[in-house]
């Protein structure tokens, strides 16, 4: 395939809902890098922790999860973290201060 024709398929693509996509268009669009393990990761979720628990009110438990998580596996280098609130908290009161905080709500 030449760049041209590259760039018309992600350009074509981009009309398309998610759902409607083939898995070679998703994967154009959101390429899976995978990295060796990195020892700073464990520090970045410390500081990432850190922060949300001084942002948000409440957390039940904070967690490092997914692959980066894990030593001496290859892994996407996103730091996955997970977090635990009361089960009769009202989530909607979440969206702002971790938003705010710079996160994106998925």
């Amino acid at each position: 395939m030449t760049p041209v024709e590259s760039d018309f398929e992600v350009e074509h693509s981009m009309t398309k809902k998610l759902s409607e996509m083939t898995l070679e268009e998703l994967c154009q669009l959101f390429p899976i890098i995978l990295t060796g393990h990195q020892p700073q990761w464990k520090a970045w979720y410390r500081e990432e922790e850190s922060l949300l628990l001084s942002r948000l009110q409440g957390i039940v438990r904070i967690s490092h999860i997914g692959s980066t998580a894990i030593s001496g596996i290859w892994a996407k280098p996103i730091i996955d973290i997970l977090l635990e609130v009361p089960a009769d908290a009202a989530l909607t009161e979440y969206k702002a201060p971790i938003q705010a905080a710079g996160y994106i709500c998925m």
